[in-house]
């Protein structure tokens, strides 16, 4: 009788294959024309002949394009392990919209993990909308301090850091530094504000004094 073929031997450490594969869906949601990401000439240099000229912010750029790379690798690994992931991108016009999507991706797709990029009010208003599902919103981009104290929620978790996490890291450098006497300029936008009393609570808490 004829010897059957020998089967073909399986490759050390080859991917999963599709079937194998579990598929993990990550939301990402984001306000559509953010003002945030409008660059803005908000401070004025006064020239030797007394002319004034506009200095721009300094830009800021959206982060989805590193959600993207980071879900981009984690598919390069999840070819071993048998995970899959899936980045599933929504821009809303207000907080109400970006809830009801929220809602609708849960229920028809099965996510349950979002990243937000918004504004404070905008975050809030969603971690309200929302809670009691099945449902946890990463905030990846804001730093207001209100999101971790009086605006907590058990459905908020952040990857940016606070205003008193970065002015903490400064003011402690400072005292490390012997460099206590420090001499705070506050600039015209309500985020300087912010940041402003942020590095207040630092310089009282780390030891430093204002001049």
């Amino acid at each position: 009788p004829a010897t059957p073929a020998p089967a073909a031997p399986a490759a050390a450490g080859g991917a999963a294959t599709a079937a194998q594969q579990t598929l993990f869906k990550i939301g990402y949601i984001d306000i559509e024309d953010d003002p945030h990401y409008e660059r803005e000439f908000v401070y004025q240099l006064t020239m030797p002949n007394r002319t004034r000229i506009g200095i721009p912010d300094v830009p800021r750029y959206r982060p989805l394009p590193g959600a993207e790379l980071g879900v981009a690798e984690s598919n390069q690994t999840g070819a071993f392990s048998g995970a899959k992931y899936e980045l599933v991108h929504y821009s809303g016009t207000n907080a109400d919209d970006l809830a009801k999507w929220i809602e609708k991706a849960r229920a028809e797709q099965g996510v349950n993990f979002f990243l937000i990029d918004a504004d404070t009010d905008t975050i809030r208003s969603v971690s309200q909308a929302v809670r009691g599902q099945d449902v946890l919103l990463v905030n990846v981009t804001n730093p207001d301090d209100r999101l971790r104290g009086a605006f907590c929620s058990a459905n908020l978790a952040h990857t940016a850091p606070s205003y008193n996490m970065l002015t903490d890291s400064v003011t402690q450098y400072l005292v490390f530094q012997g460099w206590v006497n420090v001499l705070l300029i506050t600039g015209p936008r309500d985020e300087d504000k912010k940041i402003a009393d942020a590095l207040k609570r630092s310089i009282k808490r780390n030891g430093a004094r204002l001049v």
